[in-house]
């Protein structure tokens, strides 16, 4: 028997795929975090799958909304009692000392699921981890960065993100992966297309799935309305590019799917706008996707198709036309992912209003061979 960590519903998907690729055979328990919109009734949906064989419900340790003082304290103290955080997050839905798994596989040094790993690694069970976007083929991720004193008391420990020992790391690319020394071993996940169309629907009753009807050429992912990016010049240049596209497309088919974090709409009545807590992922796996054009300042959901599905649309990233510093390693990465395409003269990365204008012409001419 195994477990699975999972603090979003692409890692739902990655659990479900690793399930029958590498354990057809064992049985999995799922972990999942009360930290996205519906959680719950996502859960309850994996319950009525014939090959979960128990979900728990994890209360979600927010350190990140403490003050600076108090969450390094309530770091510290979960660090120096592990058990007494796990039993907290868990409630009273498991014995905490009966459980008894051969690996737990998960994603992420945050929170739970490195006191979890410290727990069950140091009663002999092995930790894998598995795709978790981006973060997952970095050279450094969020373990690199710890605290002097979070280090200082993790090897005093000898618990903490900086002590977890990884066996594995599954993911959809291994070959992008740049440190590959982390792990014993870096393996392949399938490509989700390739699953038995009974998983396919399986994942679409979970993530309660329907088609929205959605008639498009082109998706633009809002990255300004989640405050990661906004500031009024940023703005101001997304308003010149929105202004370039209705005026160069037919705008009954352009879209702009909201981030689930989109704090207010920015977006004025010209524009087509939907917000879903279905996962990217479950719409890229049921819709002709090769066709359309995807959209983003950075976002690697444009990427999701040819990572997960080995699929090929058109994607525009727009990060020079925001002039956005310190963003190397994503910028990197995209880099990387363009190399493995087939034909990689359908990622384009205009340096200039212009080079966008001459872009989406060329686009238009394409569709007409």
């Amino acid at each position: 028997m195994f477990a699975c960590v999972c603090w979003t519903p692409f890692q739902i998907i990655n659990a479900v795929n690793y399930k029958f690729q590498y354990a057809v055979d064992e049985d999995m328990d799922i972990y999942l975090c009360l930290k996205f919109t519906g959680a719950v009734e996502i859960g309850k949906r994996l319950l009525e799958l014939n090959y979960i064989h128990k979900v728990y419900f994890v209360k979600n340790l927010d350190y990140d909304a403490m003050k600076p003082m108090r969450r390094k304290l309530n770091i510290l103290a979960d660090m120096c009692w592990p058990e007494r955080a796990i039993k907290r997050c868990l409630g009273k839905t498991v014995t905490l000392e009966s459980l008894d798994y051969s690996y737990v596989i998960s994603s992420g040094y945050l929170n739970f699921n490195i006191l979890f790993n410290n727990y069950l690694t140091a009663k002999g069970t092995k930790s894998y981890f598995f795709d978790d976007g981006l973060e997952s083929y970095l050279p450094q991720n969020t373990a690199d960065h710890y605290s002097g004193i979070y280090k200082v008391m993790a090897k005093v420990l000898g618990r903490g993100g900086t002590n977890l020992k990884l066996e594995r790391l599954f993911v959809y690319a291994p070959e992008l992966v740049l440190n590959q020394q982390r792990y014993k071993s870096v393996q392949p996940l399938m490509p989700l297309n390739n699953m038995e169309k009974t998983i396919q629907i399986d994942l679409n009753k979970v993530f309660d799935y329907k088609n929205l009807g959605l008639r498009y050429k082109y998706l633009l992912f809002d990255q300004l309305g989640t405050g990661d990016f906004r500031d009024e010049k940023m703005l101001t240049i997304q308003t010149e590019i929105l202004n370039i596209f209705a005026e160069a497309v037919n705008i009954n088919e352009f879209v702009i799917k909201l981030h689930p974090r989109t704090l207010s709409s920015i977006y004025d009545e010209r524009f087509q706008t939907f917000k879903t807590s279905v996962p990217w992922e479950i719409f890229a796996l049921n819709e002709e996707i090769e066709n359309k054009v995807l959209i983003s300042i950075s976002s690697t959901a444009c990427f999701t198709p040819k990572l997960i599905f080995d699929k090929e649309p058109i994607v525009i990233f727009l990060y020079e036309l925001f002039s956005i510093s310190g963003y190397e390693t994503a910028k990197d990465f995209i880099r990387r992912v363009k190399e493995t395409y087939r034909s990689s003269d359908k990622v384009y990365i205009p340096q200039t209003f212009e080079d966008l204008k001459h872009i989406i012409q060329e686009i238009k001419v394409r569709d007409e061979y």
